[in-house]
């Protein structure tokens, strides 16, 4: 299973990070700064277990995943949108950064655990297996400056004629990463295809994701492994 980082930037506290504070005395996750109100994505393709809020987490959601898997992120802005039992896609907003509950400021703390142990470096911890996320995360690959151009005449296209898609859910689901590269979400890329009507003004467009190609001409989306 491929997991895509949650938010843009520099791990903060690690996995092996030791504290009387918590259960275990080992973090177990990952601490990851970013500015209140970031919007955090979905690792993986999964279903909503958990949204709540305590003492120590604050906000936070939980997302069970094939083989297996479970991800956490706590210390939410609010309550997350999703409702338990809903379906979410890999790379779906599924809250937004803030520093509620333990927090000294805001930041996503992040957790990757699953019913069995899956390498070496694993924590047992609360009747799981916690794993290092720096492990198991996988970068996107970045599309070039022409491909986000291509995206740009989509997005504006679908914009100007009132679709479905709302602003709000375009910016959600591009981001900019460290370095300056502009990031699209595979359900973006799904969203525009499905409303954007054919159009031979617009020239064929390639987004690149782990794993595979996806292809965004005016009609169809065929996705060809790379």
């Amino acid at each position: 299973m491929t997991f895509t980082w949650p938010v843009s930037g520099t791990v903060s506290s690690g996995f092996d990070y030791k504290s009387s504070i918590y259960v275990g005395g080992q973090h177990a996750a990952i601490d990851i700064p970013a500015s209140q109100g970031t919007a955090i994505r979905a690792v993986a393709a999964g279903t909503v277990v958990g949204d709540a809020w305590d003492q120590y987490s604050g906000y936070f959601i939980a997302l069970s995943h094939a083989g297996g898997w479970r991800s956490t992120y706590r210390h939410l802005m609010s309550d997350a949108p999703p409702a338990a039992g809903q379906v979410i896609a890999q790379g779906q907003v599924i809250g937004y950064v803030g520093s509620t509950g333990l927090s000294t400021g805001p930041h996503l703390h992040f957790d990757l655990w699953n019913t069995a142990k899956q390498d070496t470096t694993a924590f047992y911890k609360n009747g799981w297996w916690a794993h290092d996320p720096e492990i198991y995360l996988e970068e996107e690959d970045m599309p070039t400056q022409a491909e986000f151009e291509a995206l740009k005449a989509r997005v504006d296209a679908i914009v100007n004629s009132g679709g479905a898609l709302t602003l709000q859910q375009i910016l959600d689901n591009i981001d900019i990463d460290p370095q300056g590269h502009l990031k699209v979400t595979q359900w973006l890329a799904d969203a525009i295809a499905a409303l954007l009507p054919p159009s031979a003004s617009l020239p064929a467009l390639k987004v690149r994701f782990p794993g595979a190609t996806v292809s965004i001409p005016p009609v169809d989306i065929p996705v060809e492994p790379v």
